[in-house]
């Protein structure tokens, strides 16, 4: 009999595969240890912008949340460049970034940070 009970880390026991590649993206599985980490690559900014529109269309404030919602997707240069300016290691400053309406592109939903 076929037991259908897996994990994601029994599926991945080590190292990193490639779950996705497709025009728009590259999606990476990277097992580290007891971390998985799950990593997207945009291949264009229109791309990304438009993910992020449609996650925040079928997003509603009234539906059951989680302990972790995802608020925005930023393509890899923009983090690397908030990383260098300090962004991405001050929470107060992060929280202030993604709130403002210059950013609003980057959100996935409209709660606040």
């Amino acid at each position: 009999m076929f037991d259908s009970n897996f994990t994601a880390g029994d599926l991945v026991t080590h190292g990193t595969f490639v779950l996705v590649d497709d025009r728009d993206k590259t999606v990476y599985v990277t097992r580290d240890g007891d971390l998985m980490y799950v990593t997207t690559e945009w291949k264009n900014l229109s791309a990304v912008l438009e993910a992020n529109a449609r996650a925040a269309s079928e997003f509603s404030k009234t539906q059951k949340l989680g302990d972790m919602e995802r608020v925005a997707s930023i393509p890899l240069g923009v983090y690397h460049q908030w990383a260098a300016e300090g962004i991405m290691e001050d929470d107060k400053a992060l929280a202030r970034r993604l709130n403002d309406s210059d950013f609003s592109k980057f959100r996935t939903n409209n709660l606040k940070v």
